[in-house]
């Protein structure tokens, strides 16, 4: 298997894998992944508008960095939330003066995702390479 089914093969396997261990987790990286997929193919109908290749829609009225910025800040907002609510919500605690009473602000029990950072900023580049033109969507 080589090329293009090697590819969805990959990547049918390792959300096989992923939702394995946590289904919930699987509905965040498809969600992650399609966002991403979904800002690399605007980015590049707005190229091609841009050029003269495409009519004006709806998607391109918008510029390529609009795309990009959706893209990077849905991502960070996922991985922070994941990675950083529980440690924001520590140091309120600290720093609020009712944080250590039964006032405080509760903790949160989130598990933090396997391979987060790593799929994230992955899904990231993919989007920031289609903006930088180095590939296509």
């Amino acid at each position: 298997m080589k090329g293009r089914p090697q590819r969805i093969f990959l990547l049918a396997a390792s959300y096989y894998f992923y939702g394995v261990f946590e289904p919930y987790y699987l509905i965040l990286i498809l969600f992650s992944t399609a966002w991403d997929y979904l800002a690399g193919l605007a980015i590049d109908v707005r190229r091609k508008w841009e050029q003269g290749e495409a009519e004006q829609g709806f998607i391109a009225r918008f510029p390529a960095k609009f795309y990009l910025a959706g893209s990077v800040i849905i991502n960070l907002a996922l991985l922070g939330y994941f990675k950083y609510t529980n440690f924001g919500i520590q140091i309120l605690n600290d720093v609020h003066p009712l944080g250590n009473t039964m006032f405080a602000f509760p903790v949160e029990s989130i598990l933090l995702p396997v391979g987060i950072s790593f799929y994230t900023f992955q899904s990231m580049s993919y989007t920031i390479d289609v903006y930088r033109g180095v590939l296509k969507a």
